[in-house]
């Protein structure tokens, strides 16, 4: 999933995600296997502000075989849900929860 990120720096293709803590701020970040580091996509002030974008971010995922948890080896099933071939982080004050 390409993903922009929340300062428009870097358009990432990304398909593992994560949250963490940074001294009481909470970034959305990306885990590339490609070169092993972990890329900060947005940070927010709130862990439930984090939470929430993971969960959209989820929302624009979708997988035609629902039942599966894993796709079956050598098949690409997730695509994105919408329009558009990415999302963009969206700012802090932009997250209600």
């Amino acid at each position: 999933m390409w993903i922009r990120s929340q300062d428009g720096t870097i358009l990432m293709d990304c398909d593992c995600f994560a949250v963490e803590d940074h001294s009481g701020k909470y970034e959305v970040i990306t885990l590339s296997g490609k070169s092993g580091i972990s890329i900060s996509l947005g940070e927010y002030s709130t862990k439930e502000k984090a939470l929430k974008v993971l969960d959209e971010i989820q929302g624009k995922i979708e997988c035609p075989y629902p039942s599966k948890v894993t796709p079956a080896f050598g098949t690409n099933c997730y695509c994105l849900s919408e329009k558009g071939q990415f999302y963009e982080m969206p700012a802090d004050k932009d997250v209600e929860v």
